[in-house]
């Protein structure tokens, strides 16, 4: 009785131990129809969706004929696949934003709400909010190449103080980028 315990007790610790931290990914995947509607991109919901994350950083594909990177075809655990659902209320469309992994778990969900009247335009306006607040969480599952170029070290330029010739902006700032946004290094006295 004392060796089960023991063993449990050793498993369940090393399984809390073993947890690693959120996985990165580069790809989603949107289908080409949602399962609450009837036809496929229906008020063009799967479309917006594919846009939108796209704009955040995603490289998205959307059906099985779609041609996709090599190593995305061997390991499809790679991708994330997006999903949206209905949430049915009675004076407001709801609509719950998905992204699972390979497996079908849950990684990420977020809801949006629209009170407007017109199915295409509460679908999509509750769609938009949706995948708005996944755009301020999005960093913690995109894997961007932003983050290597952000740690990567700059040529460093030095300059003659003295002479009376400025140089052209580009040759006296060196760019790098961060999070999306470029930022310009400018050596100090060398305006």
């Amino acid at each position: 009785m004392k060796n089960i315990l023991i063993l449990t007790i050793v498993l369940l610790c090393l399984k809390t131990f073993s947890q690693t931290k959120n996985k990165k990914y580069k790809y989603a995947i949107v289908p080409v129809q949602f399962g609450f509607l009837d036809e496929e991109n229906k008020y063009q919901l799967n479309v917006l969706t594919r846009v939108r994350l796209k704009e955040i950083g995603f490289e998205v594909f959307m059906d099985e004929e779609e041609k996709k990177p090599k190593e995305l075809e061997l390991d499809r655990c790679l991708a994330l696949n997006a999903n949206v659902k209905r949430n049915k209320g009675l004076l407001t469309t709801t609509l719950i934003f998905e992204l699972k992994n390979c497996f079908g778990k849950l990684i990420y969900e977020s809801q949006g709400e629209s009170r407007l009247k017109s199915y295409k335009d509460a679908y999509q306006e509750a769609l938009n909010r949706a995948l708005d607040k996944f755009e301020t969480d999005a960093v913690l599952y995109l894997k961007t190449s932003n983050e290597k170029k952000a740690n990567k070290v700059t040529e460093v330029v030095t300059f003659d103080n003295k002479s009376k010739e400025k140089l052209p902006f580009e040759k006296r700032a060196n760019p790098y980028q961060l999070y999306g946004q470029i930022y310009w290094l400018l050596q100090e006295g060398n305006n």
